[in-house]
């Protein structure tokens, strides 16, 4: 039986379950899910559940992560990405420029993109894209958004910690767009730049947000997840190199690392398992305690001051 964490590298054009789907063939395990969609165009860290950590998932799900993005300016996308509908006009892209004169071409204001990203730090108010998994009276939005339904989404918090490392490529460095009816695709400008924030962000709104506050529109042109919590590239693998045989995964309690530990003997760790309370001495820190039995993570734990006892949240 397997228990633990991989993270894989996901490619470019397999959905999240996609890559749940071959690992459960390839390692012949059930109890496989993942923590925290990637959109088929998107690359990078998906993070892999397996057996009874599939059970820690929603501890993991709220973890923070860092993504490398490429914003493409001057057109836009019903989808918010590069694999929407492109709605493209030459004039969307002068809200960017700098005027020419007689000594220099016009060129992109990288200033004024930098500026306007500024304005993306902290706490902020986002609306998701109508092409999301998010539910609207119990049906997918991208469902009603694909039968050119209306979809209206709230806003909602998120956070965003930074983004640096910004970019800009243009001309023959820039994202080519093929439109109906031409010979050769239109070049236009990319900001690259890393963007750490919190659960439930939407790096697509945040392109299409960005085109917006800059008047030339916008759309996601790549992504590509570098980290979930403490999972980053340097520790994933690609799909097609898992075998039942070699895989190493990542223990249970690696992700539980800063957390009050209780070691259980045999009649607490009975207690635990019937779904009991058991009492204790002294206080633990934090909301959550992992229990563990002869060195075994097997029990999420969670500490009542009034009655100082430990009671059952999970067991495992």
């Amino acid at each position: 039986m397997m228990d633990g964490f991989l993270v894989i590298d996901k490619p470019k054009g397999k959905t999240s379950f996609d890559i749940v789907a071959d690992l459960r063939k390839i390692l012949n395990e059930r109890r496989i899910g993942h923590l925290g969609t990637l959109d088929p165009m998107a690359t990078g860290v998906l993070v892999i559940a397996i057996g009874r950590a599939t059970k820690l998932n929603e501890f993991l799900m709220i973890m923070d992560k860092e993504y490398d993005a490429e914003i493409v300016l001057g057109a836009r996308s019903d989808t918010c990405d590069a694999e929407g509908k492109i709605d493209y006009k030459p004039e969307y892209i002068k809200a960017i420029y700098k005027e020419a004169s007689a000594r220099k071409e016009a060129e992109p204001d990288l200033k004024k993109v930098m500026v306007a990203l500024e304005e993306f730090k902290g706490v902020i108010d986002q609306v998701p894209p109508q092409f999301s998994a998010i539910k609207v009276n119990g049906e997918r939005a991208y469902h009603l958004a694909r039968q050119g339904l209306p979809v209206r989404l709230p806003s909602r918090k998120v956070k965003i910690s930074d983004i640096t490392d910004i970019g800009f490529r243009v001309d023959e460095y820039g994202y080519g767009i093929l439109l109906e009816g031409m010979e050769k695709p239109v070049m236009l400008p990319v900001v690259n730049c890393k963007i750490k924030c919190g659960s439930g962000t939407y790096i697509r709104s945040i392109a299409r947000d960005l085109g917006e506050k800059l008047g030339c529109f916008g759309f996601l042109g790549g992504l590509r997840r570098t980290r979930v919590g403490q999972f980053d590239l340097e520790r994933a693998v690609k799909v097609e190199n898992v075998k039942a045989e070699t895989v190493e995964l990542i223990p249970l309690d690696n992700v539980l690392e800063g957390w009050a530990r209780m070691d259980l003997n045999r009649a607490d760790y009975d207690r635990i398992m019937r779904g009991q309370r058991i009492k204790v001495g002294g206080s633990f820190p934090g909301s959550y305690v992992s229990g563990y039995y002869e060195g075994k993570l097997v029990s999420i734990l969670r500490y009542d001051n009034k009655l100082g006892s430990l009671k059952v949240y999970k067991n495992l």
